[in-house]
């Protein structure tokens, strides 16, 4: 989504005071972390919902939920918001089709009604459809937002299920697992960072059981918002129940990822980056760890020399911690400033040992690098690589269709597919 339409589409919510500031080219050293505020829950016996049987994006069919829109597929691979993908593939030694668009792609997505077929939002407006043998048809136009598409390929909007939430974030993703809905709420001009195209973030996180109608609400003590357009469902703990993972940032300290219990107690938090103006891409939350273990993966600061960084929970302290316990090179990233796209990362079996990596671009958007977790150096080892024709402007997309996986990423106008 450009910066325009994300502006419109929150100028129906909130007028925004702050302006925006860009990101200062020196990174400063961390600080030590300010103590912040317990946040305010409206929570009354809300129950967390515990982990599926299967996260991937799929249409609910519980009587309960027949008048909610959910999506097959959609750009942040998962519903509840999780980009870890299914299924896995030798990603620097698949084959790999490039199929010509007629314009510059903005959004990728699988498109359920056709295996192993694509649809492409263009940034002009339209789309169009990449069949599984890369013939290449009029789809009309696309969505404002991130396509989402149901399971016979009708196409849905990324907002289609705002009116289950009081105030939701205009341009917030709606994530779920189980009867459960969660969404960034609370629009507020409070930082005025702006690098996802505005100076409008979210100041709470609200939730709604689907079937019951229960309904709960975390508040975020000021001057902390919620830093990104949608949270992330992950058993982050172990304890077979799902927590939210958000991005949390002020204009002190800049950004720290942080983890919520759906009772609205903050579980634990990172480190912040140590000054304001300073952003980090939560990507995915599964066993990364060398030995299997649960780390929260993201990319600090993607638009000035990015890393890709790790963190476990802590419990040897008097208060659990998020400790960064991997931290990459600054040579890659997973956003573009001022973009609303924050799907260009994810997590992926990339070399079939059974194991997940980080599939994330270089800096320059030249290429994709799958990253594996290592108990080495800084942590990471590179696993495989694919060069794009030119930069990378979409997100990156995953099936997996009779055991066959593939990625698919944009550069310009050249959708390139491996797998």
């Amino acid at each position: 989504m450009g910066p325009l339409v994300r502006s419109l589409l929150l100028a129906v919510a909130i007028i925004a005071t702050a302006c925006s500031s860009p990101e200062p080219l020196i990174e400063a050293e961390p600080e030590t972390p300010v103590e912040q505020e317990t946040e305010s829950a409206d929570i009354v016996d809300f129950t967390a919902p515990e982990v599926p049987e299967s996260t991937e994006a799929t249409e609910p069919d519980d009587a309960c939920r027949s008048d909610v829109l959910f999506p097959a597929a959609r750009t942040d691979v998962r519903i509840d918001g999780n980009r870890v993908a299914a299924g896995g593939l030798d990603f620097g030694a698949s084959p790999q089709a490039r199929v010509a668009l007629p314009g510059e792609a903005e959004w990728v997505v699988p498109d359920p009604a056709e295996p192993n077929g694509w649809y492409v939002s263009l940034i002009d407006g339209t789309a169009v459809r990449v069949d599984g043998s890369g013939v290449v048809s009029n789809a009309g136009d696309a969505p404002v937002g991130p396509p989402e598409l149901a399971a016979d390929g009708t196409v849905i909007s990324a907002f289609a299920n705002h009116g289950l939430f009081t105030d939701p974030l205009p341009d917030g993703r709606v994530v779920s697992a189980g009867d459960v809905a969660v969404v960034l709420a609370g629009p507020t001009g409070l930082y005025g960072h702006g690098v996802l195209g505005d100076s409008i973030e979210a100041s709470a996180i609200e939730f709604v059981d689907l079937c019951t109608g229960e309904r709960g609400r975390i508040e975020i003590a000021p001057p902390d918002v919620i830093e990104g357009v949608a949270p992330m469902l992950a058993d982050v703990d172990g304890d077979s129940e799902l927590e939210i993972v958000v991005t949390l940032a002020n204009g002190s300290v800049g950004a720290r990822l942080a983890v919520y219990e759906f009772n609205g107690m903050r579980l634990a938090e990172s480190e912040p980056i140590g000054t304001g103006n300073r952003w980090r891409n939560q990507l995915a939350a599964a066993p990364f760890g060398p030995d299997g273990q649960i780390e929260i993966v993201d990319v600090r600061t993607p638009h000035i020399g990015g890393t890709v960084q790790a963190f476990a929970l802590d419990f040897t302290g008097d208060v659990p911690t998020l400790e960064r316990v991997a931290a990459s090179d600054n040579e890659y990233t997973s956003h573009v400033i001022r973009s609303g796209n924050l799907d260009m990362a994810l997590a992926i079996d990339a070399n079939l040992d059974g194991r997940l990596d980080a599939l994330v671009p270089t800096s320059d958007r030249g290429a994709l690098v799958a990253l594996t977790r290592t108990t080495e150096a800084d942590g990471w080892a590179a696993v495989a690589e694919v060069a794009l024709d030119s930069v990378l402007t979409s997100n990156l997309a995953t099936q997996t269709v009779d055991g066959r996986t593939t990625v698919a990423a944009a550069s310009s106008n050249v959708l390139l597919v491996v797998g």
